[in-house]
């Protein structure tokens, strides 16, 4: 009996030295692969193994990669989301969740713009009031709420500011129903277009007009907004310009 006992315990001895003996194995083919089902081989038959806390790392650093490129494929806001809901503290948390505001602030401005309603501009406008767009949202809401008609916008370049009064130099034509307007000089006043909260525009600044076919004899078009053009976009106009939109296309 006793001879058995010691044969029990010697075979459990050489089991666990075994493993034991494998275990550097184990790990360099786990580390060498470097996947994290690899990882998780080596965890599963070494959960307290000498390199158990390295592999646990390794295997979340590769998860988490793994998943902000599943994420940055599918480049929707859902699979955004599913990383944040198994990553929510990881390296790409930030992006993420910035990528998530921002085509939730792309898709309600589309909302905002199908509406074209002061109230639906005026919302945009407080749901997203850090958002490039928010000031042109407020810009929109005022001359919605006075429905101009025929109205276009063109950019334009800020020549002077005296008086209250902004000499601005068009940069493109624009049409606003029957009147074709050329690039040229046009004075307007500050108070009256320029929107509140919106950055203040100055000299030398590219801004966008927005102009309104004139209900006056002298049938000159009307100012009846202007919008400082925030840098990001400044910088995208130096591409091709798209023609600018009237109130009908809109």
């Amino acid at each position: 009996m006793r001879a058995t006992h010691y044969l029990i315990v010697a075979m459990l001895a050489g089991v666990l030295v075994a493993g034991c003996d494998r275990q550097p194995q184990a790990w360099e083919d786990a580390s060498t692969e470097d996947t994290v089902a690899a990882y998780d081989a080596y965890l599963e038959d070494y959960p307290d193994g000498e390199h158990a806390a390295e592999a646990r790392a390794r295997r979340d650093s590769l998860a988490e990669s793994q998943a902000w490129e599943e994420a940055q494929a599918a480049d929707t806001p859902d699979a955004y989301e599913a990383y944040l809901a198994d990553h929510e503290s990881g390296p790409h948390a930030a992006d993420a969740r910035d990528l998530v505001a921002e085509a939730s602030a792309a898709s309600d401005w589309q909302e905002a713009r199908s509406a074209n309603t002061a109230e639906a501009y005026g919302a945009y406008a407080r749901s997203h009031p850090d958002d490039a767009r928010s000031a042109e949202a407020r810009m929109l809401s005022r001359i919605a709420e006075g429905r101009p008609p025929n109205m276009g916008k063109v950019r334009a370049r800020i020549l002077s500011m005296e008086g209250g009064e902004i000499v601005v130099r068009t940069q493109d034509s624009v049409r606003l129903g029957s009147l074709t307007v050329p690039p040229r000089d046009m004075t307007f006043d500050a108070e009256s277009s320029v929107v509140e909260g919106a950055p203040e525009p100055e000299v030398g600044d590219m801004v966008t007009l927005y102009l309104s076919e004139s209900a006056g004899e002298d049938g000159e078009p009307r100012v009846v907004g202007v919008l400082a053009t925030p840098p990001a976009v400044a910088g995208a106009e130096t591409g091709d310009e798209a023609e600018p939109e009237s109130e009908a296309d809109r």
